[in-house]
């Protein structure tokens, strides 16, 4: 026989030999079978983290729909998201109106301007709306390090709501009417802002409103939309 062959016989033999034993091996454990693996031990869910808070408790808000003279203050809500959700915060504020004036034409002629439709200076005017804002209480499920300050709007003479926008200027740094957060917030911290706003041309800002709830738009039954909660008459 070649070599070859055999040396492929000697291998088949040697194969052969292996499975037997194994398969002896096998049948002589009496068939009993490993002990099972004990169950894994069950891990408590970690506990929702203790919200962020600053200051003793919520402020008294200013009733909804109360209407006040320009150089008055008050205590409104700022809110983002929804506590049901696990992520949300809200803070309540005295703020006060400090000033409405006509906006800097040139100024923001030369900058980037978005936040709403196409500021169209030749249809609009536009506005600088400031205001200062005392912070009181906040609470939140994320730790609250920077705090935005309410959001507020203008109405005109004509019953309209004004658009309100928001400012980039990339090359020069920061506009000359911007929001700014308040950093750190503490009890008693204040935080000026300013807001642009545009109005139909012709039309002034008669009055000063902020948003309504968590959410800045609110429509009634009548389908009829809401902006403001509380207001402020600039006029009159």
């Amino acid at each position: 026989m070649p070599r070859t062959a055999r040396r492929s016989s000697t291998t088949l033999l040697a194969v052969t030999v292996v499975a037997l034993t194994l398969t002896a091996c096998s049948a002589g454990d009496g068939g009993t079978a490993a002990p099972p693996s004990p169950p894994l031990a069950q891990t408590a869910a970690a506990p929702s983290p203790a919200p962020s808070v600053v200051g003793t408790g919520p402020a008294d808000l200013t009733p909804d729909g109360t209407t006040l003279p320009a150089d008055q203050s008050a205590v409104v809500r700022y809110a983002l998201g929804d506590r049901a959700s696990g992520s949300w915060r809200e803070a309540h504020y005295r703020t006060s109106v400090v000033a409405v004036e006509p906006a800097d034409e040139e100024a923001l002629a030369a900058v980037d301007v978005s936040g709403g439709p196409a500021y169209d200076p030749q249809a609009e005017d536009a506005f600088y709306l400031r205001a200062r804002h005392e912070l009181l209480w906040a609470e939140s499920s994320d730790p609250l390090e920077v705090l935005d300050a309410p959001n507020l709007f203008g109405w005109t003479d004509q019953g309209e709501r004004s658009t309100t926008f928001m400012v980039f200027d990339r090359l020069t740094g920061p506009f000359e009417c911007a929001d700014e957060p308040l950093v750190g917030p503490e009890v008693g911290a204040t935080v000026q802002t300013c807001s642009v706003v545009t109005v139909p041309a012709g039309q002034t800002v008669v009055a000063v409103g902020t948003e309504t709830g968590a959410q800045p738009f609110a429509v009634d039954a009548q389908g009829r939309p809401t902006f403001a909660s509380v207001l402020w008459l600039l006029q009159g």
